[in-house]
């Protein structure tokens, strides 16, 4: 278990959940020919994008059924408490825009703006994508892991829509080489 300022996460897969996202964004931002200090803002900003979920009720995290849409809007507030846990600190500064925007859809229907294609930071795109294929091919509390095969499926039909298709292109090709 992950213990952050006295909050005890319960999901115990988050630490090795984190190491493969850092490899899965290091390897998209490789392949994009990001800066060595862009990638080193993704790498930072990992451990913070789900910070925000210490103001979100255990009965919420913690339910096996479906969420209710009330739940759903509780949940989508975690970005903007993320980054309010992180802005008095001035070491955090220059990752508090990707860490509330790493759910931000290419097409403009993702949260907590509603961002859209290139206004959502690159690094935030990277996350958005890596944080998806991992959070798929982990074990969740309401269903098993996905195969690589069905996560990829589901990452290429979100292309244009959730994901960067560019990002999603550079993805398949990771995958495809192992």
């Amino acid at each position: 278990h992950t213990l952050i300022s006295g909050y005890q996460f319960k999901e115990p897969f988050k630490i090795g959940k984190n190491e493969l996202l850092k490899n899965i964004c290091g390897k998209l931002a490789k392949a994009i020919n990001l800066k060595s200090s862009q990638l080193e803002k993704i790498n930072y900003a990992i451990y913070f994008i789900d910070l925000g979920l210490i103001g979100i009720p255990d009965k919420i995290l913690n339910k096996k059924d479906k969420l209710t849409d009330k739940e759903v809007e509780k949940i989508k507030r975690h970005p903007y408490i993320s980054k309010s846990l992180l802005t008095d600190f001035p070491h955090f500064e220059n990752i508090l825009t990707i860490v509330q925007s790493h759910h931000e859809n290419w097409d403009g229907s993702g949260y907590p703006k509603g961002l859209k294609e290139d206004s959502i930071p690159v690094e935030a795109r990277i996350i958005h994508i890596a944080d998806s294929l991992t959070s798929m091919i982990s074990p969740r509390k309401f269903r098993p892991a996905f195969s690589m095969d069905k996560a990829m499926k589901i990452i290429s039909e979100e292309k244009g829509k959730k994901f960067d298709p560019e990002l999603v292109d550079k993805l398949m090709e990771i995958i495809k080489n192992g």
